[in-house]
């Protein structure tokens, strides 16, 4: 199946993440109770939607960032932290996003999308990747 990759250039976006060292074995239970974390802690500040869920996997280990893109300030306590979405492409060090169109079910295939058409183009994954969800 062909698909379309269209490569966009982000500007890097506060995040307020918990940070983990985990395997990728462990990490599928893992995730949600980090995501919870997160949400619970931006709920006691009243913000309870307009933020994105994201994954950024900072190297194959996997150390990972669980969280949600931070879009109004607000005091982050306990386990979770401000960190950043890197802004890409544009370093050889940071990869291309991808652009999910509305109706196509990619979810779960962005990764083998990416990896299958980036190098075609010319452009290298670096350690870093990023789902958001």
């Amino acid at each position: 199946m062909a698909h379309n990759v269209v490569l966009t250039t982000t500007p890097a976006r506060r995040t307020a993440v918990v940070k983990t060292q985990t395997t990728w074995q462990e990490f599928p239970g893992r995730w949600k109770p980090m995501l919870d974390q997160v949400w619970a802690c931006l709920n006691t500040y009243g913000i309870t939607c307009g933020c994105r869920n994201v994954m950024l996997y900072l190297d194959d280990t996997p150390r990972v960032e669980v969280g949600v893109e931070l879009t109004t300030p607000c005091p982050l306590s306990g386990e979770v932290v401000l960190s950043t979405l890197p802004a890409g492409p544009g370093r050889d060090d940071r990869p291309p996003w991808p652009v999910h169109r509305p109706g196509r079910r990619t979810r779960g295939r962005r990764d083998v999308v990416l990896a299958a058409a980036t190098p075609a183009r010319g452009a290298a994954l670096g350690g870093l990747r990023a789902s958001p969800r």
